[in-house]
């Protein structure tokens, strides 16, 4: 996983540094778990997956990120709507992007979906 870090979520995030730790008389890498994300259209359509990288202007506003699915997002983001919120579940952080969003992408591999989340440039 790479992050360009928030100043307010860099000491919340020192565990999720690294993707492997070396586990205790064990010749295999062990995988770190990963920070959960929650992306929300409304109160009943959101969807769970995994951080995949971020980043954050000087004053801490969200500009980009990309979030690991197990389920395809296509359905929500068919359904006309803008996504509401990402929040940061293991670290209580909330962004409202549902005026700041200016592309969505989303990608196929093997085994997951990845979204990609593009907000507008306030600067």
């Amino acid at each position: 996983m790479s992050i360009l870090m928030s100043n307010s979520l860099s000491d919340k995030l020192d565990s999720f540094e690294t993707n492997y730790v070396e586990a205790p008389h064990s010749q295999q890498p062990r995988a770190l778990a990963q920070l959960p994300i929650k992306v929300s259209w409304n109160e009943d359509d959101f969807m769970f997956g995994e951080l995949g990288m971020a980043s954050f202007d000087n004053e801490n506003n969200l500009k980009f990120i990309s979030i690991r699915t197990s389920a395809s997002p296509m359905p929500h983001l068919l359904s006309k709507k803008k996504i509401a919120l990402i929040e940061f579940c293991d670290v209580g952080y909330n962004y409202d992007i549902r005026e700041k969003q200016i592309k969505t992408n989303v990608t196929k591999s093997l085994d997951f979906y990845i979204l990609e989340i593009i907000l507008e440039n306030q600067l």
